[in-house]
C-alpha cells in the first residue's frame, strides 16, 4: 500500500494534508514516537483517508512510500472507530515499538479527554484499545 508521511517522527505537531501543504491538525504534550501519516486513496470510519503508524527511521513530511500491513493501533475518536493501521520502514515490529504505541496512545487519549472537558465541557468517548498483528 502507498504511504504518505504527514507528520515526521518527533514532532509535537499532527499535520494534516491538506490541498495546498500541511497543517497542523493537533499540537501533543509528547512527541510522536514514529512517523505518522495515511494511506493513500483511502477512506476511514472518521471520512478521513486512513490513519498509519509508520515505524523505522525519521522520514520527512511529505515523502510516499510502499509498505505492508504489520497490524492495527485500534483506537476510538469522539465515538467513532478510529483505527491506525501500523507499517513499518524496516518491515518488522520489535517490543520497544510496541511499548512506543502503547505509551503514547495511552497518554494521547488521556489529553484529547482533558481537551474534550476544557474546550466543550464534556469528556469524549476517546480511547485506546490495544494493538492487533498480522499473524497473531
Amino acid at each position: 500500500m502507498k504511504i504518505l508521511v504527514e507528520t515526521p517522527k518527533y514532532s509535537f505537531k499532527k499535520y494534516r494534508k491538506k490541498r495546498r501543504g500541511y497543517a497542523v491538525d493537533l499540537v501533543s504534550p509528547i512527541p510522536t514516537p514514529f512517523n505518522y501519516g495515511i494511506i493513500l486513496n483511502t477512506k476511514a470510519d472518521d471520512g478521513l483517508p486512513q490513519d498509519a503508524i509508520i515505524l523505522g527511521e525519521k522520514q520527512p513530511q511529505g515523502r510516499e512510500l510502499e509498505a505492508e500491513k504489520l497490524g492495527v493501533a485500534c483506537f476510538t475518536d469522539e465515538g467513532i472507530q478510529d483505527n491506525k493501521i501500523i507499517v513499518s520502514t524496516k518491515k518488522r515490529v520489535d517490543w520497544q515499538d510496541k511499548i512506543k504505541i502503547n505509551l503514547f496512545f495511552h497518554v494521547y487519549s488521556l489529553y484529547k479527554k482533558i481537551v474534550g472537558l476544557t474546550t466543550k465541557g464534556r469528556i469524549p468517548d476517546t480511547r485506546f484499545e490495544g494493538i492487533i498483528f498480522e499473524g497473531a
